[in-house]
């Protein structure tokens, strides 16, 4: 036998032992298959609604909590303008440039049956106000701890009524003399909110109502805010949901200058499968005293574990 023959059939020798079994090949292409991230997405049944955040909205608290270990996470985003502001007889009233963008990042936990822990945390804050100098600040914002606690719950009518107690603390990056816009309100607030949410068919509304109490001496003249915000959607397809909010807040201020803001808010609110809800949308300002006329865009991504 010539070497070329002999190192022929040594090749193929090797070769032969050194190549995997079809066996081992499937194994082997098994375990570094990557998964499909969007396997399982937009089939999200009906059925699924009721006993999940379907009912979830925009700018209005929904009251179904968080089931029992159970972990929510949101990430939400926000660009604030406005051009114009209201006087303290409701009229329009020009103003310079102000311009916002927040971060923030919202955690919620099923701690038992019916009783949900809340965090609320502002992560960042760009802001800009051509009414003050200097007129651009960045910074965090404030953090808030609370509890939710279902009180009712009618299996018949998909009825939830839910009552929320908060805390918020200001961690916030307060103004000075150098960075006169700051991002912190600087006092603490005790804050109380009643919830209710019903499931209609496809239609779902839900209403709340709360007040935040200010809290130390860092108040001046704030004495609170009450607010109420009424929403309600229409599932087209069971991920797919529209929806519209009506939005009021009234600011209780010393010396006669209280605040009000009625707001409209429109978006929709997907459901690409049960892990995931996205929020997208607009709150308009369209009427208001004391306070500026402001439009903002709304990304809220939460995932669900």
């Amino acid at each position: 036998m010539n070497i070329r023959l002999r190192t022929s059939i040594s090749l193929l020798v090797l070769f032969g032992w050194m190549t995997p079994s079809p066996q081992a090949i499937a194994q082997t292409t098994d375990c570094f298959r990557l998964s499909n991230p969007f396997e399982g997405m937009f089939e999200v049944t009906w059925e699924d609604l009721p006993g999940w955040n379907g009912s979830a909205k925009l700018n209005t608290d929904d009251a179904p909590p968080v089931g029992p270990g159970d972990l929510e996470v949101e990430f939400a985003y926000g660009h604030t303008r406005a051009h114009k502001a209201w006087g303290n007889r409701w009229e329009d009233e020009g103003r310079g440039l102000l311009e916002e963008r927040t971060y923030d990042l919202g955690l919620s936990y099923g701690l038992w049956e019916d009783w949900e822990l809340d965090l609320g945390l502002s992560l960042y804050s760009d802001l800009v106000d051509r009414e003050i100098s200097p007129f651009n600040s960045g910074g965090i914002g404030d953090t808030e701890v609370g509890l939710k606690k279902l009180l009712h719950y009618d299996e018949d009518r998909e009825f939830y009524l839910t009552y929320s107690q908060s805390v918020t603390i200001p961690t916030g990056k307060e103004g000075s003399v150098r960075d006169a816009l700051g991002h912190s309100q600087e006092y603490w607030t005790l804050n109380q909110r009643l919830i209710a949410t019903q499931f209609i068919d496809r239609w779902t509304w839900t209403w709340d109502f709360g007040y935040a109490l200010p809290l130390g001496s860092k108040r001046n003249e704030e004495r609170g805010t009450l607010d109420t915000n009424l929403a309600i959607g229409y599932h087209i397809r069971p991920w797919f949901q529209p929806e519209v909010e009506l939005n009021y807040a009234h600011d209780f201020i010393d010396a006669g200058q209280d605040a009000d803001v009625l707001a409209v808010t429109y978006g929709v609110v997907l459901l690409p499968s049960e892990k995931w809800r996205i929020g997208l949308g607009f709150q308009d300002a369209v009427a208001g005293r004391n306070t500026d006329d402001t439009t903002t865009g709304h990304v809220v991504v939460t995932y669900f574990h």
